[in-house]
């Protein structure tokens, strides 16, 4: 059975396609229809069962029921999860999430922005990377005046709009906790230069008159990737008989799983000879043998607050905190 155009509901109504057109769309401006025209037309649509469609619409108004989400990547299992939120959120809301990544490169991220503007979304939603990444995208979008919301996650500037989670603050709120539980010597595992997350372990550290000398560096490389840099990074150490923390904040999951492979393989145990606090909270800490203490990241609160600003038209500019959730991998 075809489905029932204007031009059918026109023929049954007896009324020209434009003014069918006009009464259907609520797009009536100046056009003066009779009650009894208008009556009648919504009669034939009702009796033919015709239902707009949602493609013509979307031209018409250059927008649609769609958020754009432009992630890093999706190699790492954060990234998936924090996917699998925004549908959900999405779909609560009557909308469906446009998706795309940006392989970690300030130009693909910015070819992945306007590509996905072509596609008339309600709004585009992404975490950057890095700085330079959010600066250029929000004077792309200030210059050619897109009214389009952008809203920015994850770690980012006071640019644009955002919601965002403070994991400088984060760390620093955990090393706290640490300390009062009774670690000593707290370390890192990461790749991040001067200035990242780990500035909130080392500023918390320094206050203490705690050593912030139990960094173990991790050179990351797009070959090995995370996991298997920081594997790589910790037996390294551990075959020079580097002094080792109590306890070690990881950059990340992945990064923490290598961490623990290691040590497992050169016969140390969690959390009886070393701690590991990580800090996507993903899949990943929460089934490892050893269940990963992992910072909560707000991905949830995150979703729901970016969609919010952009279904209203808003701009937003939040900062949320992530909480210790506390397992096996640490006393």
């Amino acid at each position: 059975m075809l489905r029932p155009t204007l031009k059918s509901v026109a023929e049954k109504a007896n009324c020209s396609y434009s003014v069918v057109s006009r009464v259907l769309s609520g797009r009536m401006g100046n056009t003066r229809v009779s009650k009894e025209r208008v009556a009648r037309i919504k009669t034939a649509a009702k009796e033919l069962g015709y239902t707009p469609n949602p493609v013509a619409t979307s031209l018409r108004n250059r927008k649609t029921n769609t958020i754009g989400l432009i992630l890093t990547t999706t190699a790492n299992p954060f990234f998936t999860d924090m996917l699998n939120t925004f549908e959900e959120t999405a779909a609560a809301n009557d909308h469906s999430i446009l998706f795309s990544t940006s392989q970690n490169s300030v130009v693909h991220q910015l070819t992945a922005v306007r590509r996905m503007l072509g596609y008339y979304p309600s709004g585009v939603i992404l975490n950057t990377w890095g700085d330079e990444a959010q600066a250029a995208i929000q004077e792309m979008v200030d210059k050619e005046n897109i009214d389009t919301p952008v809203v920015f996650i994850s770690q980012t500037n006071d640019i644009g709009s955002y919601v965002r989670c403070d994991l400088v603050e984060s760390y620093a709120r955990a090393t706290r906790e640490l300390i009062e539980r009774g670690y000593k010597k707290i370390g890192f595992m990461g790749h991040e230069p001067q200035g990242g997350r780990h500035e909130g372990l080392f500023n918390v550290l320094a206050k203490e008159g705690l050593s912030c000398d139990n960094t173990m560096h991790c050179r990351f490389t797009s070959a090995d990737g995370e996991f298997f840099s920081a594997y790589k990074g910790v037996l390294k150490n551990l075959e020079r008989g580097e002094p080792l923390a109590e306890v070690y904040f990881c950059y990340s999951d992945l990064m923490a799983q290598g961490m623990f492979r290691a040590f497992t393989e050169k016969g140390l145990r969690v959390p009886e000879d070393v701690a590991i606090v990580t800090t996507d909270n993903s899949v990943l800490a929460k089934t490892n043998c050893v269940p990963l203490t992992s910072l909560a990241y707000p991905s949830e609160e995150i979703a729901r607050v970016a969609l919010e600003s952009v279904l209203n038209g808003k701009s937003i500019q939040k900062t949320l905190i992530a909480p210790v959730i506390w397992r096996g991998s640490t006393k």
